[in-house]
């Protein structure tokens, strides 16, 4: 897809101040991403946010939107990290971009690869594996915990090292005007909220899973939540 974003808007003017001082002091996790830090202003205010909030888990979801940002905003942000969000596409970009050695993806068995079952066909795992490869070099460059990366309809992987947890992907009834944006966001919260609550990975992805499959289901970004099911699903 491709979007037109505005410029010279308010988020482009995003001022450090007391608030924001108090707000990341405070803060259990700050997710982040490079659209704001087109502006200097903005970008420098996100420092100090994340400089301060030394308690916080640092989620980069990096979602890339033309026209791409420098790879200077991308590595700071990298370091500045303690998770990387993005799908298997932005890892692609991001293995081009930093020059990342993607050997270790030729063998399936270097990685514990929960997902490689006989319903996979051997090219889909041959390109899951490369991710994973891609996934294990951004981690040890940039002293990551792990890579949050998502696949679509094919759900999310959180990847620690060369462990791989998926879930299944559950089937929702679609409405008819259902869109799928805001299915990232939906799994980046998820992702969040479970890295703060301590959750087992495999319960993250599944509440990630549920929230994206969700957001897929219905129009538009900020459909709430049906409370009930999550309550009996999580």
């Amino acid at each position: 897809p491709t979007y037109v974003i505005g410029r010279d808007v308010a988020w482009d003017a995003i001022a450090f101040d007391q608030t924001a001082h108090e707000l990341s002091r405070r803060a259990a996790a700050i997710c982040f991403g490079t659209l704001a830090q087109r502006s200097p202003l903005t970008a420098a205010t996100l420092s100090s946010c994340l400089e301060i909030a030394g308690q916080a888990i640092k989620i980069f979801d990096i979602n890339l939107r033309l026209p791409y940002p420098s790879l200077d905003i991308i590595q700071r942000s990298l370091h500045q990290a303690d998770v990387l969000k993005c799908n298997e596409d932005e890892l692609q970009l991001l293995a081009k971009w930093l020059e990342l050695d993607t050997t270790t993806g030729s063998q399936a068995d270097n990685f514990d690869n929960s997902t490689a079952t006989s319903q996979n066909p051997s090219k889909q795992i041959a390109a899951q594996n490369q991710s994973a490869a891609i996934s294990v070099s951004l981690q040890q460059r940039f002293d990551l915990n792990c890579v949050f990366w998502t696949r679509g309809s094919q759900g999310c992987i959180l990847q620690r090292a060369n462990r791989l947890t998926t879930a299944p992907v559950p089937s929702l009834p679609q409405a008819a005007d259902a869109d799928s944006v805001g299915a990232g966001d939906a799994a980046s919260a998820a992702l969040a909220i479970g890295l703060v609550a301590r959750w087992p990975d495999e319960k993250i992805v599944q509440l990630a899973n549920y929230c994206g499959a969700f957001a897929a289901s219905q129009r538009g970004a900020t459909t709430p939540f049906p409370s009930q099911s999550l309550a009996n699903q999580f």
